[in-house]
């Protein structure tokens, strides 16, 4: 199904809200402010719009968004890239997941494609919160099976199911990235570690919940 008027009005005041939060809250050194970027796409008869933040011409992170035949809201990750490192590209990933929640989706899913997808995906990887997306497979395939091989068996297909408790593996995802930064190094604030606590403590007020209950967060 199409993405309807009232949904990319959403998106677009959502990822615009994150976007001011972080210019207020000074995540960012002045040299990389935060950008967004929209678009529209056709393909099979089927709309769906992307978003895109970035923070140089190869460092950014898309999402796209399209319903289902039962009218639920779905996202996924096309692309994840940084030539600054430092973090950034989890951070810029992170965003989108939070982008994601405050659309009351039920799903982000991605195609692990670094250059190391298990470390990607293993414990303080870009990838961390989501799973391996054993759909389509023979779900005895993947037991007893190490992360390396999953990732192999759904050719690097990832996911993280939206719940009631995605909003606090978020908070607790971004604090921690907060503590693993370089703030003398692009492209962070020198007080970003202190900053980043207050702009998750921001998100955390709103009162979001994720799941189904829809509730914006901004």
């Amino acid at each position: 199904m199409d993405i309807t008027t009232s949904i990319e009005e959403n998106i677009r005041r959502n990822a615009g809200s994150i976007q001011s939060l972080i210019a207020i809250d000074g995540i960012l050194n002045s040299h990389f402010p935060l950008k967004i970027s929209f678009k529209r796409l056709e393909q099979n008869s089927t709309k769906s719009f992307y978003v895109t933040f970035t923070l140089n011409e190869n460092t950014y992170c898309s999402s796209g968004y399209m319903r289902e035949t039962d009218e639920t809201l779905r996202c996924f990750i096309p692309s994840v890239y940084s030539d600054i490192g430092n973090r950034s590209g989890t951070f810029l990933l992170q965003l989108q997941v939070l982008l994601a929640i405050s659309m009351d989706c039920k799903e982000i899913t991605l195609d692990n494609f670094t250059d190391d997808p298990t470390r990607a995906a293993g414990p303080g990887g870009v990838y961390e919160m989501f799973s391996v997306d054993e759909r389509g497979n023979d779900p005895s395939s993947f037991s007893h099976k190490s992360l390396e091989e999953k990732l192999l068996l759904s050719e690097g297909q990832m996911r993280y199911i939206i719940t009631t408790n995605s909003m606090s593996e978020w908070k607790k995802k971004t604090n921690h990235l907060a503590t693993q930064i370089d703030v003398s190094r692009n492209p962070w604030d020198s007080q970003t570690t202190v900053n980043m606590e207050k702009f998750v403590r921001k998100i955390g007020q709103q009162g979001f919940s994720g799941g189904d209950k829809k509730r914006n967060i901004f």
